[in-house]
């Protein structure tokens, strides 16, 4: 088996193989890095050839015929068909890319910083209820959206590592990024078929300053599906849908509980926090608290 260190690119899935460098939609864009990867996909910053200072993320998915997953496009037509849509990634237009693994649905949206997840295991490992607070709020924007036009973010992708911070939209701001983390050097690595690949490490851009942290962004939209409400529907239950948000946003970095656990656990927060050992004695009560606002069946009690 290849030893890979991200993305398999000699799986059969069909991940899109780039590099710095490298051209895509006939010339159109040039790659300069490669910011992120996923289970279905690999995303990329890249400049418009017919724009120097267009400085997009283009995000690639699996082969069209290979892609097991509701079509990402769609999802985010319905989140931005109002004005001033919420926190959300702009998606920009997209286009078709053929590769030695098939043709690829190209999406394209504007720049984004690293994930929370990111964010919080250089931190220490766990994050301050504030910040915590700030990002469920953000979060909790486009899943109304979502909601509000009979779908809803899956479940399992409303996870810290989709969720992605903030950052300069401008060109030139853009270049100065890329100029004070110069990009990885491209290596090369022998697949499990035998065939060479050249192996590009993810370089995301990191926050590193109070205002760079102010707004984060739910990503991977791909993973809706339709429901009629987020809460009131019969599809979904209540608790399930009440739990997952604050399951995903931990403060210590280690789950409190999982999504199946029951209402009993909710009394035992406060010894779960301390227990943890990531909290000072002063934000276990007002952590608790904010844990608990999130959980109630009331949605008019919600944090």
């Amino acid at each position: 088996m290849s030893s890979f260190p991200e993305e398999h690119l000699d799986a059969p899935v069909g991940y899109f193989i780039g590099q710095p460098g490298g051209t895509l939609h006939n010339g159109r864009w040039t790659i300069l890095r490669k910011l992120g990867w996923g289970p279905r996909s690999s995303t990329w910053l890249a400049v418009d050839s017919e724009d120097p200072d267009n400085i997009e993320a283009i995000k690639i998915p699996w082969p069209l015929l290979r892609t097991p997953c509701p079509p990402t496009s769609a999802i985010f037509s319905k989140v931005h068909s109002k004005p001033n849509s919420t926190l959300s990634p702009s998606l920009r237009p997209g286009f078709y890319e053929e590769s030695v693994k098939g043709k690829h649905l190209a999406l394209v949206f504007h720049v984004l910083r690293s994930s929370v997840e990111s964010f919080r295991a250089e931190s220490g490992g766990s994050l301050p209820v504030a910040i915590v607070k700030r990002i469920a709020a953000c979060v909790l924007e486009p899943l109304v959206d979502l909601s509000k036009k009979n779908n809803v973010h899956g479940v399992p992708a409303v996870t810290a590592d989709n969720i992605l911070f903030s950052a300069p939209q401008q060109g030139p701001e853009i270049k100065a990024l890329l100029e004070a983390s110069p990009s990885a050097p491209v290596e090369e690595m022998i697949g499990a078929d035998g065939a060479t690949y050249k192996v590009v490490k993810s370089q995301s851009f990191a926050p590193r300053a109070d205002e760079e942290i102010a707004d984060q962004y739910l990503s991977n939209l791909g993973h809706g599906t339709v429901f009629s409400q987020l809460v009131k529907n019969k599809t979904m239950s209540p608790p399930r849908s009440t739990w997952a948000l604050p399951c995903v946003l931990f403060l210590t970095g280690t789950p409190l509980f999982s999504s199946s656990s029951s209402a009993k656990t909710i009394p035992n927060l406060e010894e779960l926090l301390f227990s943890s050992n990531k909290l000072s004695n002063g934000d276990i009560l007002s952590a608790a608290a904010f844990i608990k606002s999130t959980l109630t069946i009331d949605k008019a009690k919600r944090a």
